[in-house]
């Protein structure tokens, strides 16, 4: 069964999304580059909201709590270090969600071909039914909007202290493995995703 690989000097990062009507939280999962970090890895984390909410808190719906920032850091023997930090953010759009399990589809691209090279990330509470048509298209509006809020997101990531960058880190399988590659731009389906683990219960 493929497992996720996570060298030394990159990290699995996460963080939570939790509406206050419901009793689970939705999680979002990214790779880091934090070999420049100095192993100051709970700055990262600290930073890991803070950096999200600059382009997405007026977009994320004011009833959802995004925290609980996770990293999982490599290690070159046994399990990886975990860090967690406290930080966190609320949203501040307050029009009525989509529910968490209609979810923007961010799309993650890097220089590598093929699957290998292409990633992808579900942004819970992000859309109203205004920006969604009845076949589940967004909107070109909505969609350029979180286009560019999830492009700068990603190119504040190396200016921030510590620096880290937002990679992919890649599955064991059978084509060759290779180092975690850096994500060079971010884009927005046109149709919007599902996951139905998301449509918790009060």
């Amino acid at each position: 069964m493929p497992t996720l690989s996570i060298p030394p000097g990159y990290a699995q990062a996460s963080m939570t999304f939790r509406h206050s009507s419901l009793a689970r939280a939705a999680l979002i999962t990214f790779g880091l580059d934090v070999g420049d970090a100095g192993g100051d890895y709970l700055a990262i984390a600290q930073d890991m909201p803070g950096l999200l909410g600059a382009q997405f808190d007026d977009i994320i719906d004011a009833d959802v709590t995004v925290g609980e920032p996770t990293l999982r850091v490599g290690q070159d023997g046994g399990e990886a270090l975990v860090v967690v930090g406290t930080a966190s953010f609320v949203g501040l759009r307050t029009s009525p969600s989509l529910p968490g399990n209609n979810a923007a589809l961010i799309r993650k691209a890097t220089n590598r071909g093929g699957r290998r090279g292409r990633g992808r990330l579900f942004l819970p509470w992000v859309l109203s039914e205004a920006d969604v048509d009845e076949v589940g298209a967004i909107s070109s509006t909505k969609r350029s909007e979180l286009a560019t809020s999830a492009q700068n997101w990603l190119n504040n990531m190396p200016l921030s202290s510590p620096p880290h960058q937002m990679v992919l880190l890649h599955s064991t399988g059978l084509s060759a493995l290779g180092n975690p590659d850096p994500v060079v731009s971010m884009s927005c389906d046109p149709l919007i995703g599902s996951q139905r683990r998301r449509l918790g219960r009060r």
